[in-house]
C-alpha cells in the first residue's frame, strides 16, 4: 500500500502480484474502491498495431486506467488489471497522482 497527498486530497494504491499477472487498485481516499477497470498485455505478446489495453467497465478516468494498466504490464511483463476510482470525471490532478503512484509502486521485472 502506498499513499500520496495532493492539494489536500489523499490517494491510495494497492498492488496484488500473482505469478502471471498484476492487479492495481488506485483510489481517491483511504478506502479501497473498485473503479474503472482496464486490462493490458505486455507489448511482447502483441502484433504490431494491436491495441495494448482494453477498457473492461466504467467510463470515468478511462484513459488513466488504460495508461496505468499498460505501464504495469510493460514494466512487469505480466497481464495487468488496473482499477481507478477518482471522485471527479476528467480529473487532471487526480490522474497525475494516480500515475505517480503507479510509477512509485511498480516492481521492476
Amino acid at each position: 500500500m502506498e499513499t500520496l497527498e495532493r492539494e489536500g486530497r489523499l490517494f491510495t494504491a494497492y498492488l496484488l502480484e500473482l505469478e502471471n499477472a498484476i492487479i492495481g487498485f488506485f483510489c481517491e481516499g483511504e478506502a479501497v474502491k473498485l473503479g474503472t477497470l482496464a486490462l493490458a498485455l505486455p507489448q511482447r505478446f502483441l502484433s504490431p498495431g494491436q491495441p495494448a489495453s482494453s477498457l473492461l467497465i466504467g467510463y470515468r478516468s478511462s484513459n488513466i486506467a488504460r495508461i496505468s494498466a499498460e505501464y504495469l504490464a510493460n514494466k512487469t511483463g505480466k497481464i495487468a488489471v488496473a482499477s481507478v476510482f477518482l471522485r471527479k470525471d476528467e480529473d487532471l490532478e487526480g490522474g497525475k497522482a494516480v500515475l505517480d503512484l503507479v510509477k512509485k509502486l511498480c516492481p521492476e521485472s
